[in-house]
Parts: C-alpha cells; sequence; structure tokens
C-alpha cells in the first residue's frame, strides 16, 4: 500500500518541481587577424520579450574562436548576443541571435563578431542597479548618468586610468571594471554592458530621405527617387560627434543629442546631417537617428500627473522593456504593452494584482493607469524628465 500511495506523490512532486535549466552553446569569433588582449572580456547575455534572463562573464584563455555555455530555466522565445570587451570598452559584437523555443539543449554554432562602432559614448557600464556611459575626447572624460553629463579631466593615479571634477564627481577604470563616484559616494562595482550602435536608420523630411547604416554598407534611399549604396567608411571622433567620411564625397555625422522629428516631434537619440557630393548636386541633408526605445528603457518614477495629487510616500513607476511595460500604478503593480511607430506612442496596461489600499491611493491608481491609456506621444524636457502627452499636453511626468 505504501509503494502504491508513495508512486503518484512522488510523480507530483515530480511535476510541480522546478524547471530544469538547459543549455545555450555555441562559439564567437572575428575573421581580422588581430590577436586577442591580455584581460579580454567575453559577455554573453540571453534576452526573453521582457529583459535579460541569463548573463555569461568570462576571462578567455586563449585566442578566437572561443566557445561558450550558458545556461536558462526560460524555455523562450529567446535572443542571445555576445561582446568582447577590452580596458572596459566593447571591441567586438555579434549581432542578435535568435534561440529556438523549448526545453531542449540548443548550439548555435560559430557566431560572427563585428568590430563595435560606437557613436557618443564609448562605453556603457552598470554600478549596481544605474546605467552609466563614459566616453572619452582627448585626455578628458566625459561620464553620463540619466540626463546629467559630467566633464571630468585626469587625476594622478597609481592604477588604472582616473577622472575627477574637483567636486566629487570621478570615473576610475581598472581594467574591465571601474568605480564611479557620484557626489562623493561611490556606486557599486561597475561592470560592461552591451550597447549596440549598428545597424542605425536616419530619416529626414522635405525631402524625404531614409539612410542605413550597418557593417554591410550604407544605404540611402530618397523621395525622389534617388538610391545609392556605398561601403560603411571607418569612423573617427570629431568635436563629440562620430565622423563617417568615404574620402570622395560622402560625410555623415552622427551626433548624440536629442533630436525630434520636424513633422511629428518623436525624439531620436541621434541627430545626423548627411552630405553625398559625389556629383556635385546633391543637398546637405539633416534629420534624427536611432530607435526612440533606447530613450524610454528604463525604470522611471512618476513625479506629476497634472489634476492629481500624489498621495505623499506613494511612488508610481513606469518601466519600459522592448514592446513591454510594467510597474506599480499607487497600490497594484502592473504589466502591459506598448506600441512606438513614427508617428506616436500607444500604451496598453493589462494584467494587474488584485491588493485593496487606502482611497487616496486607489484613487491615484485608476487615474495613473486611465492616462496611461491614452497617451499618444511623448518627449524629453529640458530636465530630461519623461513627458507622455494625452492630446498634445502633459498627461504624466517621470524622472529617473
Amino acid at each position: 500500500m505504501l509503494r502504491l500511495f508513495l508512486a503518484p506523490l512522488l510523480a507530483s512532486l515530480a511535476l510541480s518541481g522546478p524547471a530544469l535549466a538547459r543549455d545555450v552553446t555555441g562559439s564567437v569569433a572575428y575573421r581580422e587577424r588581430i590577436a586577442l588582449p591580455a584581460g579580454a572580456e567575453l559577455l554573453v547575455v540571453l534576452n526573453s520579450p521582457f529583459g535579460q534572463v541569463a548573463e555569461l562573464r568570462s576571462t578567455p584563455e586563449g585566442q578566437v574562436p572561443l566557445p561558450f555555455t550558458i545556461s536558462t530555466e526560460d524555455p523562450g522565445p529567446l535572443t542571445l548576443r555576445a561582446a568582447l570587451f577590452s580596458g572596459g570598452a566593447q571591441e567586438w559584437l555579434t549581432a542578435e541571435i535568435p534561440v529556438p523555443e523549448g526545453a531542449a539543449n540548443v548550439d548555435l554554432g560559430a557566431l560572427d563578431l563585428k568590430r563595435h562602432v560606437p557613436l557618443g559614448f564609448a562605453s556603457t557600464m552598470k554600478c549596481g542597479d544605474r546605467l552609466v556611459d563614459v566616453g572619452f575626447a582627448g585626455e578628458a572624460a566625459r561620464l553620463r548618468v540619466g540626463a546629467q553629463v559630467i566633464e571630468l579631466q585626469p587625476e594622478a593615479s597609481a592604477s588604472g586610468a582616473k577622472f575627477g571634477d574637483g567636486a566629487g564627481n570621478g570615473f576610475w577604470s581598472k581594467g574591465n571594471r571601474a568605480t564611479v563616484t557620484l557626489g562623493g559616494s561611490d556606486l557599486p562595482e561597475c561592470v560592461p554592458v552591451i550597447s549596440p550602435t549598428l545597424p542605425l536608420v536616419a530619416r529626414g523630411n522635405e525631402p524625404g530621405w531614409v539612410l542605413t547604416l550597418a557593417h554591410e554598407g550604407v544605404v540611402y534611399s530618397g523621395q525622389d527617387g534617388t538610391k545609392w549604396e556605398i561601403a560603411l567608411p571607418a569612423a573617427t571622433e570629431d568635436d563629440g560627434s562620430t565622423l563617417f567620411d568615404s574620402g570622395d564625397g560622402t560625410l555623415i555625422r552622427v551626433t548624440e543629442s536629442l533630436c525630434r522629428d520636424n513633422m511629428t516631434g518623436m525624439p531620436y537619440p541621434y541627430a545626423v546631417t548627411l552630405s553625398h557630393q559625389a556629383d556635385g548636386t546633391a543637398p546637405d541633408l539633416s534629420g534624427c537617428g536611432g530607435d526612440p526605445r533606447a530613450i524610454l528603457a528604463g525604470v522611471w518614477q512618476l513625479v506629476d500627473l497634472p489634476g492629481v495629487t500624489l498621495p505623499e510616500g506613494v511612488q508610481p513607476t513606469l518601466e519600459f522593456a522592448g514592446d513591454f511595460i510594467s510597474g506599480a500604478a499607487g497600490c497594484n503593480r502592473f504589466t502591459g504593452g506598448m506600441s512606438l511607430s513614427g508617428e506616436g506612442l500607444s500604451l496598453t496596461p493589462g494584467g494587474m494584482t488584485m491588493m485593496a489600499c487606502e482611497e487616496p491611493q486607489m484613487q491615484l491608481e485608476a487615474a495613473y493607469i486611465d492616462r496611461l491609456g491614452r497617451v499618444g506621444l511623448f518627449d524629453i524636457d529640458e530636465a530630461g524628465r519623461l513627458v507622455l502627452l494625452v492630446d498634445g499636453a502633459p498627461g504624466a511626468v517621470f524622472a529617473r
């Protein structure tokens, strides 16, 4: 009788146990005959539509190709990306690779690494739960935290490269790790994270045009029917911008600064100018480039809901991850989706927990969720705050 009782019990426990991990394997290599420097770091990440689900960091002992095995309990759908860092700077990067759904192990085979082309800030680092961007211009360094950009000068150091501003802010690079100091306080140890830049799509109006910069080349298409293609020129830093100069009449300048489409008002992360004078007749063009999702990504805290009083101590939030949103609404947590096009932004709050709170919180929550559902566009104000627009007017304002 005991055996008859234990059999279905053990089967039930097995079915309700934790999901089994699966391995995703492969290797990465670049085709250029360049030796991998000592101290380089390989980073492999797995992402779901909701964000990162697994991360692998290792210090290679040999040269490319470099094998990897990363494990996850998430059955998918997933994507994988790998990068090589040297001195904290991203040097090589793979494309985003789809990982098949299911519980079975997956071998992705050999993946190609392409030379990373930085646009604006050279590296993105994660310091605890905060992201910071680091760039260099000559001997100086620039640190970006949220909307704040801090100019830093070299300082004496027994090891690594150290920069500061004399006002309690600094950056101290130690190989592939760094220490960031803000207002005299050190953030948790900083590690580099993957920050892809190419392909970059730029657009302009009057006349309409589209430009795509990719490792495979540059492709231009104009509203007037003009089309041309060239190889991707080498990138150089020029007065805070990234310059692509073909040497025979094509000059593309990419500047990492907020750029608004002059027809829709949609914000983009890059301003792009183009000169293509191979035939001596093409006009200079200006437009915006990049993915607006890069501006939205991350967690924002509500600071103003026009027409509604925020109860003291209540901090609604909004997080963007790919095409999904989530956050705290005042009492309950919510999830949902978003749709972003060249014309605007649409949010669709969906699932929500079912807790009951004090009436002021519940009233705020109802107003907040209603406001999110009526968003039509977004903007970034001079203070770096996110402004969600409802019928063309500020409907909700957030700070990082």
